[in-house]
């Protein structure tokens, strides 16, 4: 019997314990109990970030819009739910941006506005950003927008004032779960970052293209090459530089970036499903080599624009031999023939004296 109830007080024990060691979430309340006092802003200055990444050589301008949701917090231990949030909207101001195909990040802020309380307590939003922008492209280019998933508790804290209420401070909580109340976090770091990665089209796509030139150029001839690419920052889910395809006067498979292939003179190959921002060089095996000059080979790596041009033309040029004096291996018989010329002239002219 006395084990029994040394046994029983130990569970008790440890069940107290237990419970007091869960966080202390009201039971109709959605997130559990905030600070006032821990990184707040005023509500003048409550706003959310818009960052938009891109590569270099990608140019969009996309305007992004938010929610705020209202939902339940409790607001101390008891259990006390926060107040209700019907016809108490909270706007946030939408946010332009265009990046400049530096491939640099653009940011833009968007305004938090509040409506007017009427009564002091805690209010609660949950901002989020809608999954679809307003996209302009004019390049054409096939463009994909990745959304930000993030999610942020926004806890409006009202108190009474001698002329009526007012907001005392603001709070963010960045993804909260019915468990956890998210990380606090800065007005400055409300922030939604999104991704918009483009992939070249007919009037961008990447050309090579082949030319001979010059009185002794041989237009029959083919000419080998090699183009290696190199990924952007940011690319389409599964996409790798493998996936660019060749298709034109010469045929070959991208594998490990790099594809070699031979053209004539005024062939050329295009690449398609190329992602802006990718880079490539184009190389000859024989350039410069039997007396040609070679131009237009891409040595360094060159960024694929989504507005192009996106064109190499490599070009092989020889001139043909012009004689510009003697050949010296026929010296000698030349120095022979005037000698014998010389000897003939010499000879007419005694004889013409002797007969005079």
């Amino acid at each position: 019997m006395k084990f029994r109830k040394i046994a029983a007080t130990l569970a008790l024990s440890a069940a107290l314990a237990l419970g007091f060691a869960l966080p202390a979430f009201a039971a109709d309340a959605d997130y559990g109990v905030g600070d006032e006092t821990d990184k707040t802003v005023t509500a003048d200055a409550a706003a959310v970030t818009k960052v938009l990444h891109s590569n270099e050589g990608s140019t969009v301008t996309a305007t992004f819009s938010f929610t705020a949701t209202g939902t339940t917090v409790a607001i101390d231990d008891e259990g006390t739910v926060s107040e209700p949030t019907d016809g108490l909207g909270v706007t946030i101001a939408s946010v332009e941006l265009t990046t400049a195909g530096d491939g640099e990040d653009v940011s833009g802020t968007g305004k938090i506005t509040f409506p007017a309380y009427t009564h002091a307590g805690v209010y609660a939003y949950m901002i989020e950003e809608a999954q679809q922008a307003t996209i302009v492209n004019d390049d054409g280019s096939e463009g994909t927008m990745t959304y930000s998933t993030d999610k942020y508790l926004m806890r409006v804290y009202v108190e009474n004032e001698d002329t009526g209420v007012a907001i005392k401070a603001v709070t963010f909580e960045k993804n909260p779960s019915a468990t956890s109340n998210g990380e606090k976090v800065d007005g400055g770091d409300v922030k939604f970052e999104n991704t918009f990665v483009e992939k070249t089209d007919d009037s961008s796509k990447l050309t090579i293209d082949k030319q001979v030139t010059g009185g002794s150029g041989d237009k029959t001839k083919e000419w080998e090459f090699t183009v290696t690419f190199a990924a952007p920052e940011y690319v389409p889910t599964g996409w790798t530089v493998n996936d660019i395809v060749m298709v034109g006067d010469a045929t070959g498979t991208v594998a490990d970036g790099k594809v070699t292939f031979k053209l004539t003179h005024g062939q050329s190959v295009n690449f398609t499903n190329v992602v802006a921002g990718t880079t490539y060089t184009v190389t000859e095996t024989e350039s410069g080599k039997d007396g040609y000059t070679t131009t237009g080979e891409v040595t360094t790596a060159t960024v694929v624009s989504d507005k192009g041009p996106n064109t190499a033309t490599i070009t092989n040029n020889k001139e043909p031999i012009t004689p510009t004096g003697l050949v010296l291996n026929n010296a000698p018989f030349i120095l022979m023939a005037l000698v014998a010329v010389g000897g003939v002239v010499a000879y007419g002219a005694l004889k013409r004296k002797l007969t005079a």
